[in-house]
């Protein structure tokens, strides 16, 4: 009897030492990336965007990109740019980014808005070859709206204040619109049907994008930052834009400055050497 209670003791151990090894191994599996880009970065499709320096939302020091107030601006990051590997739609847990404007959205809704665009599938129903479905977010049909003018807000698809929610734009989709205060948030959203009938959940992702809208446009010169979006698994990755400014002398670096500058690319310093060193070197 004691030589079967042993051996049970060895069993349950070596049954919960796989399990943490399984845990272990899905955590690793996630992912962190951090991406900066700047006016110049290859992700859009109007380039419309005016680098705007020492003014960055909470976390994404030191810059922000804003409108140029001309016409309309498109950013596309794709899941594999951001992840390492393609993604559906129910394997994204929550998705966040910042805007500030100079009025509250009850006077101007113009904003940054969110869109995400599918691969096709078989029975989807958009007019455009090239997506499947259209899924976007406006800032001013958000749950708990609190937007003070001239200040960094965030929009995410959590938290007690200036929830998204979610509407599919689908062209060429029978009941497609572009969005409305009861559309639901992104979790009861993303758990229901498409346009097409098809569950959103499994539907691939082509892009992520931050948009400004062309009928809004002109005269808009909206700042935006700080794009986060996590998965399921615990990856998470981020979208700082930034305005490069370099220092030009060691005494930039010095007493925090080092915090506000960039390099050329837009990268940021880990430290005052490291800034000191870039001034010195280049690198």
């Amino acid at each position: 009897m004691a030589t079967l209670s042993k051996r049970k003791i060895m069993m349950t151990v070596a049954v919960s030492l796989l399990v943490l090894l399984i845990g272990l191994t899905i955590a690793s599996a996630a992912s962190m990336t951090s991406i900066i880009i700047t006016p110049t970065s290859p992700v859009f499709d109007s380039n419309n965007v005016t680098g705007v320096s020492f003014d960055g939302a909470p976390g994404y020091a030191s810059g922000s990109f804003a409108s140029n107030s001309v016409a309309k601006t498109d950013m596309y990051f794709t899941p594999e740019g951001l992840f390492g590997h393609a993604v559906n739609l129910g394997e994204v847990a929550s998705m966040s980014y910042w805007t500030k404007i100079g009025t509250t959205h009850t006077i101007n809704p113009r904003d940054w808005y969110l869109t995400i665009y599918t691969k096709p599938y078989a029975s989807d129903v958009s007019t455009p070859t090239w997506y499947g479905d259209r899924i976007g977010s406006e800032p001013y049909f958000s749950i708990n709206l609190n937007d003070p003018a001239n200040t960094w807000n965030e929009w995410s698809t959590g938290g007690p204040d200036n929830q998204l929610r979610f509407f599919e734009s689908t062209a060429g989709a029978p009941g497609a619109n572009f969005g409305s205060y009861t559309d639901p948030d992104w979790q009861t959203f993303v758990s229901g049907n498409a346009l097409s009938g098809d569950p959103y959940a499994g539907h691939e992702i082509l892009f992520f994008s931050v948009q400004t809208g062309s009928a809004w446009a002109a005269g808009f010169t909206g700042q935006v930052d700080g794009l986060r979006i996590e998965l399921t698994d615990g990856s998470v990755a981020t979208v700082n834009f930034e305005n490069p400014t370099e220092p030009t002398g060691k005494n930039d670096c010095k007493s925090g400055g080092w915090q506000l500058l960039t390099r050329a690319d837009g990268s940021t310093f880990k430290n005052q050497g490291d800034c000191i060193q870039y001034v010195n070197t280049g690198k």
